[in-house]
C-alpha cells in the first residue's frame, strides 16, 4: 500500500485515538446547527464548544471529525449527510449499534476472539501480546487500522469496546492489563446489545452535558 509495505485490510473505515460516543457528541451539535440553517460549519468554532463537554479525548476533536468525514456522515461543509442526519437522530445506543454494526464490527470481534482465546488462563496480557496474536491470525502481516502504527489504532480500539460498548474492563495506564469480558457483543443480537450499552457506557453522562449547554 501506500505506506510501503504489506497489510491486510479487514475494513476500510478509520477512527482513531475517539470514542464512538464523542463522535455521535459532533453529530449531534452539527446537526443542530443544520437545523439552524447553517451552510458551512467551521470546525475550529466546533471544538471550542465542544471542548466544555471535557470528553477524555477532549485534545482530539480533529480526530473525531476525521472519522465523521470518513465514516461519510458529514460532507465538505461539515453539515450531516443523510445518512449522517438520521444517525444524529437515533438515541445514542442505538447510534452505538450503527456504527458497530456497520463499520467497525470486524475490528472488535477480531479482538475478542483474541481475548478469548487467552482465557481463563491467561488473562493478564500487554498490547504487544494482542497485536502478535491478531497478526498471526493473518500469516503475521499486520491489519490496517488495528495493528499497524504502533499499536496507536489497538488502544483507541480496546477503548470503545470499554467505554462505548461495555463489551470489556480493564484497567488504563499499565504495561500488562487484566481484560474482563463482560458480555461476548458478538453473539449477542441488537437488543440486547443495546441493553449492554445502556447499562454499562459510559457516554450518558457526557450526552447529558451537551443537552444541558444546548438546552435541548
Amino acid at each position: 500500500g501506500s505506506r510501503g509495505k504489506a497489510v491486510v485490510t479487514i475494513s476500510p473505515y478509520y477512527i482513531r485515538d475517539t470514542r464512538i460516543f464523542e463522535i455521535y457528541l459532533a453529530l449531534k451539535c452539527f446537526q443542530i446547527n443544520k437545523l439552524l440553517g447553517k451552510e458551512r460549519i467551521k470546525r475550529k468554532d466546533a471544538e471550542i464548544f465542544l471542548k466544555n463537554l471535557e470528553v477524555p479525548d477532549n485534545g482530539n476533536w480533529r480526530n473525531v471529525f476525521i472519522a465523521l468525514s470518513s465514516l461519510a456522515l458529514i460532507d465538505d461543509n461539515n453539515l450531516p449527510t443523510f445518512v449522517g442526519s438520521t444517525y444524529a437522530n437515533l438515541d445514542y445506543e442505538d447510534f452505538a449499534f450503527e456504527v458497530y454494526n456497520s463499520y467497525i464490527r470486524n475490528y472488535c470481534d477480531t479482538i475478542l476472539k483474541i481475548i478469548l482465546q487467552r482465557q481463563p488462563t491467561d488473562r493478564n496480557m500487554s498490547l504487544g501480546d494482542i497485536k502478535n496474536d491478531i497478526d498471526s491470525m493473518y500469516g503475521n502481516r499486520e491489519v490496517l487500522f488495528l495493528t499497524d502504527s504502533n499499536n496507536r489504532y489497538l488502544s483507541s480500539w480496546l477503548n470503545i469496546m470499554r467505554d462505548d460498548f461495555g463489551a470489556i474492563s480493564f484497567q488504563s495506564g499499565k504495561n500488562k492489563r487484566i481484560y474482563t469480558i463482560n458480555y461476548e457483543i458478538s453473539k449477542y443480537n441488537k437488543d440486547a446489545i443495546k441493553k449492554e450499552i445502556k447499562q454499562r457506557s459510559i457516554a450518558y453522562s457526557y450526552i447529558k452535558k451537551l443537552e444541558e449547554l444546548i438546552k435541548i
